[in-house]
């Protein structure tokens, strides 16, 4: 989990090139448990963005880019 400002992002990381919905269940459970998580993301070995029902899927390399400086 990240402290971006006043919002928690949810970040998973993950060996795999192509992320399932039940590969989620931990990042859903943490988005019941706080109302300050903004965002549910999985960094992976894909080569482009995806989104997996409310969780971004994010290639390394744009994760770094969308971090705050």
């Amino acid at each position: 989990m990240l402290e971006v400002g006043r919002d928690l992002w949810g970040v998973e990381v993950k060996s795999a090139r192509m992320v399932s919905p039940d590969m989620l269940t931990g990042l859903a459970s943490l988005g019941e448990r706080t109302k300050r998580l903004k965002r549910k993301i999985v960094v992976c070995l894909t080569d482009q963005r995806a989104r997996v029902h409310d969780v971004e899927v994010l290639p390394f390399r744009e994760f770094l880019a969308e971090l705050p400086a």
